[in-house]
């Protein structure tokens, strides 16, 4: 009986750890923009304002990260971790869909918001999940997906 709950936890681990891996992928991409930056701006017409949108959404992830220890807390990690993941993937589609800069720079704000407020409250989640003993061991998976 006691093998299915440790399973559980462990599928559990492996699901709020997508979490973890949206934010490398943003992340990723954020380097890779943040490279081709000059020949984007040229081709595109983009003036230093734009740069400045940039350096905007950064500190909008941040922001999502400080919000989502309340929201962990007012409706519960779960939800909070739901909510998370519908944000991601409502900006990937559509940054993914985009036929103009603002939309993709508002794909963007959506997606590192959600993926702000999954990288915190996915830990949370695990670790209340977690037999004490694996506990430990488990909190390190979203870490690694990076």
């Amino acid at each position: 009986m006691a093998t299915i709950p440790k399973a559980f936890a462990i599928l559990v681990t492996i699901i709020a750890s997508l979490a973890s891996f949206t934010f490398g992928f943003g992340y990723q991409s954020c380097i890779l923009v943040t490279a081709a930056t000059t020949p984007m701006m040229q081709e595109l017409h983009l003036s230093e304002a734009d740069l400045f949108n940039k350096l905007l959404i950064n500190i909008h992830f941040c922001v999502a990260c400080f919000i989502s220890g309340l929201a962990a807390d007012t409706f519960g990690r779960r939800p909070t971790l739901i909510a998370s993941a519908i944000l991601s993937f409502t900006g990937f589609i559509v940054m993914t869909h985009s036929f103009s800069y603002t939309t993709f720079l508002v794909g963007r704000n959506v997606s590192l918001f959600g993926i702000g407020v999954g990288v915190l409250v996915a830990p949370l989640y695990i670790g209340e999940v977690a037999y004490p003993s694996h506990r430990g061991f488990l909190n390190t998976i979203p870490e690694r997906t990076y």
